[in-house]
């Protein structure tokens, strides 16, 4: 080895170096704000633990009373929030909307089962005409038959709902 190839590797173990260097700081600081969440979060639950100690056992049950309380008011508020949107013409119009998005899918599925049914014919005409094909189309024609059954109920899902709104 010449002085000049020692001094190469040596330059370049020093870049390596400063390179980890840097990495390795990097992930010091994760760590330690990974250590500094997790003490806060561990601070939270011992506030809550010993708060829950400090009530006395008859009262427990009266603290998760109460938090439940609270609960059901937020949900009540919330509640008639959203019922004093849906009255009288936002009700009809959301009604009119969901009937025509559902009508949409049932025209979409029958034309969906259409298409199975034509390609499922269109394969089979191919395969009765090419030698060797007819194990290939038995074995892709099980995928085929569970389209079409899926398509038909999605269909007959979709034909109640939408006669049933009529």
């Amino acid at each position: 080895m010449d002085e000049l190839e020692l001094e190469e590797r040596s330059k370049n173990i020093g870049r390596i170096s400063i390179r980890h260097m840097i990495i390795g700081s990097i992930l010091l600081i994760a760590i330690i704000a990974s250590f500094g969440l997790g003490l806060i979060n561990v601070k939270k639950v011992f506030e809550k633990v010993s708060f829950l100690e400090a009530v006395q056992p008859s009262s427990r049950f009266d603290v998760f009373d109460t938090e439940i309380d609270k609960v059901k008011q937020l949900v009540a508020v919330q509640y008639a929030e959203h019922t004093g949107k849906m009255e009288g013409e936002h009700i009809r119009d959301m009604n009119l909307k969901f009937n025509l998005i559902y009508r949409t899918a049932y025209q979409h599925e029958m034309g969906f089962g259409s298409f199975v049914k034509t390609f499922q014919e269109t394969i089979y005409q191919i395969s009765s005409r090419t030698r060797g094909s007819g194990a290939w189309f038995e074995f892709y024609n099980r995928d085929i038959e569970k389209l079409k059954e899926n398509s038909i109920e999605r269909q007959s899902k979709l034909a109640k709902y939408t006669g049933s709104v009529r």
